[in-house]
């Protein structure tokens, strides 16, 4: 994989090392049990990466995890769905964790997940599992985002908290988001990545 954009050059090898992880129901994920939207939904969370950066002038050899995403449907959320929170990490024991909800106007968010292990074996995550809570916000824009989070998975034994690496991760576009990454720690600790929409 290579690139080159104002100044930052990047030529990255990727490495799969452990299976594709179909979400949701053999790939189909609703966005709500009683609304007609969903998408479908697949995760490369097993990559190995490995290559050179290049940023003002400098020479950086790098290595590390990746994580691959791939989701499509034929229309967005709802009209009494606000926006969401997604999360996905790499946790220390190995095993990758997928966590979002999805807010609503006046009622409990949907909540869903997935945790995931290099040979293939997945357990779905229902919303009745999954909890999160924001933990402190930072202004920008007028409108406040929750920069930090709790989250518990108690049938996992997760335990975590979620926080960012940098702030200034806004992408202003006509359906802004803040996305980027997270350090994990508390029960496990980990790296990941995180997208808020609907602020």
């Amino acid at each position: 994989m290579t690139f080159d954009d104002e100044g930052v050059k990047a030529k990255l090898a990727v490495q799969q090392s452990g299976s594709l992880i179909l979400q949701g129901d053999a790939g189909y994920s609703q966005k709500h049990p009683s609304l007609d939207i969903a998408s479908y939904y697949y995760s490369a969370p097993f990559l190995k990466v490995k290559g050179r950066l290049e940023l003002d002038g400098q020479t950086y050899y790098v290595t590390g995890n990746g994580w691959y995403d791939r989701e499509w449907s034929s229309k967005g959320l709802s009209s009494t769905q606000l926006g969401w929170d997604w999360f996905s990490m790499r946790l220390d024991d190995g095993s990758a964790l997928m966590v979002y909800q999805i807010r609503e106007k006046n009622k409990r968010p949907y909540y869903f997940g997935s945790r995931s292990w290099p040979n293939g074996h997945t357990e779905q995550l229902l919303s009745d599992q999954i909890r999160l809570s924001p933990v402190s916000f930072t202004t920008h824009d007028g409108k406040n985002y929750p920069l930090s989070w709790y989250i518990e998975v108690p049938s996992h034994e997760l335990k975590l908290k979620v926080d960012v690496v940098r702030k200034e991760q806004w992408l202003p576009f006509v359906f802004s988001y803040w996305e980027g990454p997270i350090r994990i720690t508390g029960s496990h600790s980990g790296q990941g990545f995180m997208e808020l929409t609907g602020y």
